[in-house]
């Protein structure tokens, strides 16, 4: 498959907001403007990431696929937020209040 110039643009233009995001991070509660230029990438940088990301995601065209995918996906993140939850539970003295829902 050739490469699209086009999202590999895109991809790039993310990733710098993603890293300008994180730098801004640290400077929100020193201007309004900071807050307002942080709060306006982090609206829409991760969907943008998974609409580009989808674009080129294979189909799932069998149990096989839908299987390998959960494999991929699903069960490390599971192990991880486990592995997160005592972590915290451990470190900072935290109940654990293991959730898959809201990721760690």
């Amino acid at each position: 498959m050739k490469r699209d110039p086009y999202f590999d643009n895109a991809k790039a233009v993310l990733i710098v907001l993603v890293v300008l995001g994180h730098t801004l991070a640290r400077m929100v509660e020193e201007n309004q403007w900071i807050l307002t230029i942080y709060l306006f990438i982090f609206s829409f940088h991760m969907p943008a990431f998974i609409l580009v990301s989808g674009y080129f995601s294979r189909k799932i065209k069998s149990k096989k696929d839908l299987w390998g995918l959960i494999k991929k996906i699903l069960i490390p993140y599971v192990i991880f937020q486990m592995i997160y939850t005592f972590y915290y539970q451990k470190v900072f003295d935290e109940p654990i209040d293991f959730t898959i829902l809201t990721p760690r």
